[in-house]
């Protein structure tokens, strides 16, 4: 099955030469499922030429704002809404699951708490919770009428969004592994973080993640979608 990668942002020069940049992240992420890939620079302006030129598409984090009104995010909430239109799979992820709610008139605030960084717990409804990377400061404040809620965590009520059978979206990063987080934690990065938030996430990531739970559960909604009971 091939999946088009579209990718808004990009992982830090210094740590990219060591762990890959976003787009390999997920290609290692999903490397055990059974797709193939191809990536779109879409935060330099490089879009597909139509949603059907892949079987599925999925939006990577970024450094970006979803507000920051650059054209490149304009025409990716159009791309966005013409997957749903056409039936064609499209799952965000961090700044994708922030555009996608925007694209569907949802809005993006900064979180009142600030930073949100390390390894949390997410509650699923149908399955068990699961534990991932989280590591943003703006999220969904409010949904989209189009969209259902599926998971929450302690500091994001609108972790996950469903809309309808062929839009999936998540706060945290499935694709980031306890190395990355914490070398970008060692970094400096973000720059503004307190250093009792950053000592917190550090600490965290020595938990287990739930790599191979959350790759099954995006596995299943690109191959199944319809009538998909998300287990």
């Amino acid at each position: 099955m091939k999946l088009s990668i579209l990718q808004t942002g990009h992982a830090p020069n210094d740590l990219a030469q060591h762990h890959g940049d976003y787009d390999n992240m997920f290609r290692d992420f999903l490397a055990d499922q059974t797709f193939s890939f191809e990536t779109f620079q879409v935060d330099n302006g490089v879009f597909p030429k139509a949603v059907d030129a892949a079987a599925g598409w999925l939006i990577t984090g970024s450094r970006h704002g979803v507000d920051e009104g650059h054209e490149w995010i304009s025409q990716l909430e159009g791309f966005i809404r013409e997957c749903i239109t056409a039936e064609r799979p499209i799952l965000g992820v961090c700044f994708g699951h922030q555009v996608m709610a925007k694209a569907f008139g949802g809005q993006v605030r900064k979180f009142d708490e600030g930073w949100t960084l390390g390894r949390e717990r997410y509650g699923f409804r149908w399955r068990e919770d699961l534990w991932l990377i989280a590591w943003h400061r703006e999220q969904v404040a409010f949904p989209p009428t189009a969209a259902t809620v599926i998971a929450r965590s302690d500091r994001c009520e609108y972790a996950a969004l469903l809309y309808g059978h062929y839009g999936f979206s998540l706060q945290p990063h499935p694709e980031f592994d306890a190395s990355f987080a914490r070398d970008m934690l060692l970094t400096s990065r973000p720059a503004d973080v307190p250093d009792d938030v950053r000592r917190r996430a550090l600490e965290s990531l020595n938990g287990p993640l739930s790599h191979n739970r959350s790759a099954e559960l995006i596995k299943g909604f690109f191959e199944q979608r319809k009538g998909y009971s998300w287990p």
